[in-house]
């Protein structure tokens, strides 16, 4: 991917040039239909994705909890921690999404801890305002 796309995005920004191109070695860009369900809930948890552009539904027992924006991410437990899925997530609109599976992460981790470091500082103040 492009680490050019990866500027404007809040939990990147203060990432340096080098870092960014690093890391978007780690991550994939997938375009998904309105509808689309990207995670279930109860499923195992392996990927965390950022929204690039597009919007998605979270839905928790079939009731909607939340609306999710470009910016905004989603999975990050299946980085931090292996568990079950809370919620699931379903576009509304057409979406394009930035993945991160859990084998990358922790190669990122290797290979930049002060990258997963601040990483995992923005993805545990995200959970903490939950």
């Amino acid at each position: 991917m492009n680490p050019n796309r990866l500027r404007d995005i809040p939990i990147f920004k203060h990432l340096s040039k080098s870092e960014l191109q690093r890391l978007a070695g780690w991550l994939q860009v997938q375009s998904v239909p309105e509808g689309y369900q990207l995670v279930r809930e109860g499923a195992f948890a392996h990927e965390f994705f950022l929204i690039e552009d597009g919007e998605a539904a979270v839905l928790q027992d079939g009731e909607r909890i939340a609306v999710l924006s470009p910016g905004d991410f989603f999975g990050e437990i299946g980085l931090l921690e292996t568990e079950r899925r809370t919620a699931s997530v379903v576009a509304t609109t057409p979406m394009e999404v930035i993945v991160m599976f859990q084998p990358e992460f922790e190669q990122m981790k290797s290979e930049l801890p002060t990258v997963a470091d601040q990483v995992q500082a923005a993805i545990r103040a995200r959970v903490e305002r939950a």
